[in-house]
């Protein structure tokens, strides 16, 4: 048994040549026929007992020159999001109190004429902030991210008026004949909305659309619940001077509260352009549907004092709901890797909502009872994100 101890550069010089007459060898038949190097001077001999069939030497060549792609796929990994920022909510306009004025030169009966009626705005200003936290698989399974997400949005206004003027606060739960009315002069009435929507849900993101890397399809089931609160306060003294009860105190509180869940499944799709080293534009389109269950709960309180006595009022009714409704929305993103595993991004979004619930209140005698009822909402916002990606 012959074995030859060759250095390594003699090795690769022989096997260069080797490979260049690769077609006139015969294959090898076992250990004994093969080449070898040893890293050592004391390197022992290789026991005879382990025979091996090497692969062909004109196969070997093919090997070296094309080598096969690796299958090792990228790990898996772990990412979490927050966020949040300005928003503006446009939804419908709520009434408030009624302003009046009067002429007094019929002191026993003065002449009221209607000015104008305030309402709460339908343009809110607010915040939003939001969390998400997700898993890449990174398997090959055509599932990008499996992501649980939330966000909240509060927006309110408030309303201090003139309290030179006289005002009138109206409530009814059901017929005309059942209205009350609080009036005063130097009224100081005070109005304030607020609303707040939080939706939370799972996105399950692929990993390409139509063969495209960079879109993917989202299909997103989703829960929520949106608040409206009111308020219309009242303080002042007894109604348009009338000699019967001239400058007593006269007050009213008036509220609403509507709370709504939803519940729904909403289809995205996100498409990724670059734009420059390690940053990107991201642009999103979502359309779902929900179903969605409200709750309304009203109440009056006011108190009329007249010579000799006092008269307290107190009201309060509650209702019900339920439908479906329909969401469309779109965001853009412009996203900025500082370093690897953490990146920013400016967002811009807007979702629209076909139905969600708000108060009907009573405005005056001809107007129907406080009640829930439908409209439809658009929120906007605009703010920054914050990703680390953990294991990056």
């Amino acid at each position: 048994m012959n074995i030859y101890s060759v250095p390594l550069s003699a090795t690769l010089l022989i096997s260069a040549s080797a490979l260049a007459q690769a077609q006139d060898l015969p294959p090898a038949t076992n250990l004994e026929q093969i080449v070898r190097y040893e890293p050592a001077a004391d390197y022992t001999q290789i026991a005879e007992s382990d025979p091996v069939q090497p692969t062909p030497a004109a196969d070997l060549g093919k090997v070296i020159a094309y080598p096969s792609e690796p299958s090792i796929l990228p790990t898996s990994s772990l990412y979490l999001t927050v966020g949040g920022g300005w928003a503006h909510l446009r939804g419908p306009a709520t009434y408030g109190v009624t302003e009046y004025t009067w002429d007094q030169s019929f002191e026993a009966d003065p002449h009221v004429t209607f000015v104008r009626q305030h309402n709460f705005s339908p343009e809110q200003h607010g915040w939003f902030g939001n969390i998400a936290a997700g898993y890449k698989p990174n398997d090959g399974s055509g599932l990008a991210a499996i992501e649980l997400y939330g966000r909240m949005m509060g927006a309110a206004n408030e309303l201090q008026l003139d309290s030179r003027a006289a005002y009138a606060v109206w409530y009814s739960e059901g017929p005309p004949s059942s209205q009350v009315v609080a009036e005063a002069i130097n009224g100081e009435p005070f109005l304030k909305q607020e609303r707040q929507f939080m939706e939370f849900g799972l996105r399950l993101k692929g990993t390409s659309l139509a063969d495209n890397p960079d879109a993917a399809l989202s299909l997103e089931p989703f829960g929520g619940n949106f608040n409206e609160q009111t308020k219309a306060r009242l303080r002042g003294v007894s109604g348009f001077g009338q000699a019967s009860d001239p400058g007593l105190p006269r007050s009213a509180l008036r509220t609403s509260e509507i709370d709504g869940w939803l519940g729904g499944v909403n289809i995205a799709i996100e498409y990724r352009l670059p734009v420059a080293q390690a940053a990107y534009l991201q642009f999103r389109t979502s359309a779902g549907a929900y179903g969605i269950a409200a709750d309304g709960h009203f109440t009056w309180h006011s108190v009329h004092v007249h010579t000799g006595n006092t008269e307290e009022f107190r009201f309060s009714k509650k209702d019900d709901r339920s439908g479906f409704g329909a969401r469309v929305g779109g965001e853009m993103k412009l996203v900025k890797e500082f370093f690897p595993g953490l990146s920013v991004a400016a967002v811009a979004g807007l979702d629209y909502w076909s139905r969600l619930p708000t108060a009907r209140l009573t405005e005056d005698y001809f107007k129907p009872p406080v009640r829930t009822v439908w409209d439809d909402f658009i929120f906007v916002n605009a703010g920054v994100e914050l990703t680390y990606e953990f294991g990056q």
